[in-house]
């Protein structure tokens, strides 16, 4: 265990030195807040007044605990948030895709087993970690780039220059997809889109995909 901490010692400064700047930038900031809203709340504002006394009940008055658990479960729950997660380390599999599900809670179950900490509740107690990513064995071997056969900058062309007839159908379907927001786009829509675009209209779209027609319309 104290070779551990050796060998991690610059790690564990900096993440000392990024504990102690946050905890002296959030009392700082915590009580320029606090005096701002308790100047506020003795205003007479009727406005100002309220939104001050909202914040104090709802975010003031609330526990820490409850906030952690709106903002990492509830909101991304609610909006449909998604972000990737990649996983960096000597132990990684190589040239492996890895099927097996995960969510945010198998990352935190991991981390755990790792640092060797217990579970904090059920959920990451039960969550499944992410063994299938990470092999016995390091491998140092340095990462190959790979560059991308598609220009990042290509934009599509107007549908009007694409001459197969049920690709450019697909294309305009496509232009008029809610993309800006997640979950939104017909599944079996976006499905056909992407299979004719990948293989071509000549290669019929698997039977067994298929779903009800209205949901391609």
């Amino acid at each position: 265990m104290p070779d551990v901490i050796i060998k991690n010692l610059p790690f564990l400064l900096h993440g000392l030195w990024l504990t102690v700047d946050l905890s002296v930038w959030s009392i700082v900031l915590g009580t320029l807040l606090g005096l701002a809203v308790g100047t506020v709340r003795f205003v007479r504002v009727p406005v100002l007044n309220t939104l001050a006394a909202v914040y104090v009940e709802f975010i003031r008055g609330t526990p820490l605990l409850v906030v952690l658990f709106i903002s990492y479960f509830a909101l991304p729950a609610l909006f449909g948030y998604r972000t990737t997660a990649y996983v960096v380390s000597p132990y990684t599999k190589r040239k492996q895709v890895v099927s097996t599900q995960y969510n945010t809670v198998s990352l935190i179950r991991t981390m755990e087993l790792i640092l060797g900490l217990p579970p904090m509740n059920q959920m990451d107690a039960t969550a499944t970690p992410m063994f299938d990513c990470f092999s016995l064995s390091a491998d140092n071997t340095p990462f190959s780039a790979m560059p991308n056969n598609v220009p990042l900058d290509q934009i599509n062309p107007d549908p009007k220059k694409i001459g197969d007839p049920l690709l450019r159908r697909y294309a305009r379907l496509s232009g008029r997809l809610p993309l800006k927001a997640p979950d939104q786009c017909p599944d079996d829509l976006l499905n056909h889109i992407l299979w004719f675009a990948m293989k071509g209209s000549q290669t019929p779209y698997p039977t067994w995909a298929v779903s009800t027609a209205e949901d391609r319309d």
